[in-house]
């Protein structure tokens, strides 16, 4: 469902979007996920996959953790007030 609202995003353009800028989503902090053997696995909440090892992380300010490319694509949609 989520991509099928980037895909509609992308079909009628920026359309009063207020969402973050690419300036803005490199200052989010950036890890590589380290999985060892044995470590717990948890799945993105935006897309539902688990985390592999070597996946790019983005850390909001919440110490909530996304995949880089979802959490990316999702603040570049979202419309803050």
């Amino acid at each position: 469902m989520f991509q099928d609202l980037i895909r509609l995003q992308e079909e009628l353009g920026d359309v009063a979007s207020r969402g973050m800028s690419d300036a803005q989503l490199e200052m989010l902090p950036t890890k590589v996920l380290n999985l060892n053997p044995g470590d717990p696995v948890t799945e993105c909440p935006i897309c539902c996959e688990d985390y592999a090892k070597k996946d790019l992380i983005k850390i909001l300010t919440c110490f909530h953790e996304f995949h880089d490319h979802c959490i990316r694509a999702w603040l570049k949609v979202i419309l803050f007030s």
